[in-house]
Parts: structure tokens; C-alpha cells; sequence
């Protein structure tokens, strides 16, 4: 990370730089309306896919240099395996459940800043835009598990009280007469 400087992202290409900084932000955004504004199952759905496609893109790049006209390193076995690893693990994270599926999505992407960075393959600004890139996408993805882990658990809990205090109300009523008509003796 010593040979990483932020600083390098003012030389990057206008498109390149809007397109990193909104895709930053967006992974940014969606814990922060979990946190800020109430938890949502399908957000942390969302949030967890958007890091997934996200490698899925980073990968791409890392194909696109190693198969290039003159690339730089020449590919290898292990160029093109690096290239498809870090995204079949964020596909096998989605599988799993979130308490395991974010922390392994994190993990590819990190694996994936080190790849660019053991390459030296790219311009300063590139390698700043993916430790840029890197870090929002950990960030929220650990935020929106932290949402999840903090809120999910709470609304479980609201509807299945909901749900049990619902078949109590309807089923309190006609119980409640019968067994005081067979207490009684009457019937």
C-alpha cells in the first residue's frame, strides 16, 4: 500500500475518475440508508450483489490487460486464473448465508487490490482508483452486515410477534367460550 497515493486519481481520465467515484459512493449509500433510515432485507441483498458485480468488473479489467495486444506482464496460467478466482468467490458468496457471504465477498475483493498491486502492470492512478474502489466496497459491505447483524434479528422478532399475537386474538375468542361452557357444565 506504501506505493499507492490517493493523490495520483487527479491524473486518471475524467470518465474513469466519475465512474470510480460514483461507483464508491453508491457502495457507500445503500448501508448508509440501512443505518440512517431502517433496515431493509432487500437492501442487504442489493448491497451484497453490487460488491459481487463490482469484482465482477475489476476482474474484467485484470482480463482485459492480460489478454491485450502487448500486455504487460505476458499472461500466464496464473494471470488468467487470478483473473477468474476472486469473482467465482464472490459467486460462492452469494450463496452462502450473509453472516458468511460478506466477510467472503470482502475477501475476494481484497485479494484483488493485491493482485493489481503485486502486478505492476497499471498507471499510479489506476492502482489509487482501486484501493479507492476497494476500500468503499469493504466499507459497505461491512456496514451493511453490521445493519443486518444489528436490525435483521429485531425484525424476526417484530413479526413473529405480530404473527403470534394475530393467532392469539383469532384463536383466544371461540376457546375461550367453549371452555367456559365446559367449565360450566352447561352443554
Amino acid at each position: 500500500l506504501k506505493c499507492v497515493d490517493l493523490n495520483n486519481l487527479k491524473d486518471a481520465p475524467a470518465p474513469a475518475f466519475w465512474a470510480g467515484i460514483a461507483a464508491g459512493g453508491s457502495q457507500l449509500f445503500i448501508p448508509f440508508l440501512e443505518l440512517v433510515g431502517g433496515y431493509s432485507p432487500l437492501m442487504t441483498l442489493l448491497q451484497l450483489n453490487l460488491a459481487a458485480v463490482s469484482l465482477g468488473y475489476f476482474s474484467g479489467v485484470k482480463w482485459g490487460l492480460a489478454l491485450s495486444n502487448n500486455p504487460e506482464p505476458p499472461p500466464t496460467w496464473d494471470t488468467v486464473r487470478w483473473c477468474v478466482l476472486p469473482p467465482a468467490t464472490a459467486v460462492f458468496g452469494l450463496q452462502l448465508p450473509y453472516v458468511l457471504g460478506f466477510p467472503t465477498v470482502a475477501a475476494a475483493i481484497i485479494t484483488s487490490l493485491y493482485l493489481d498491486l503485486k502486478s505492476c502492470a497499471y498507471p499510479p492512478w489506476a492502482l489509487a482508483l482501486a484501493l479507492y474502489m476497494t476500500l468503499t466496497t469493504v466499507t459497505g459491505l461491512m456496514l451493511a452486515l453490521m445493519a443486518y447483524t444489528l436490525f435483521h434479528n429485531r425484525e424476526k422478532e417484530k413479526k413473529k410477534k405480530k404473527r403470534k399475537d394475530r393467532v392469539e386474538g383469532e384463536g383466544e375468542e371461540p376457546a375461550d367460550d367453549g371452555q367456559e361452557s365446559g367449565k360450566d357444565g352447561k352443554h
